[in-house]
């Protein structure tokens, strides 16, 4: 007894038909699993106000900038928030005005 039809251009279309659909059923399980399953979108992870081309152009995101300097081997003299010649001794972390920022904002 053979397993093979006699005629070897006659194919089994049933078979064929019902494999499809097979893959198919299989591959709308698939779909529908990564549909059901895949969290909702949670939106923009930054709620803040976004950056602009305008801000980084006109200067609005300009870093402050550190203007001291060294003047002897544990003092630094630089100028604090309110404008301020100050000298910082490093040793023991203490502060003096040298000049305050009116006798400065007067000599400018």
């Amino acid at each position: 007894m053979q397993l093979v039809s006699s005629n070897p251009n006659q194919r089994n279309w049933r078979g064929i038909f019902i494999a499809s659909l097979v893959i198919l059923a299989v591959l709308a399980l698939i779909v529908t699993s990564v549909v059901v399953l895949t969290p909702p979108d949670q939106g923009p992870r930054v709620k803040a106000a976004r950056i602009k081309l305008a801000d980084v152009v006109g200067h609005e995101l300009m870093p402050l900038r550190f203007n001291g300097s060294w003047i002897s081997g544990d003092e630094l003299i630089f100028r604090d928030e309110w404008n301020n010649i100050v000298v910082l001794n490093a040793a023991n972390l203490t502060s003096r005005v040298i000049m305050p920022n009116q006798t400065y904002v007067s000599c400018t």
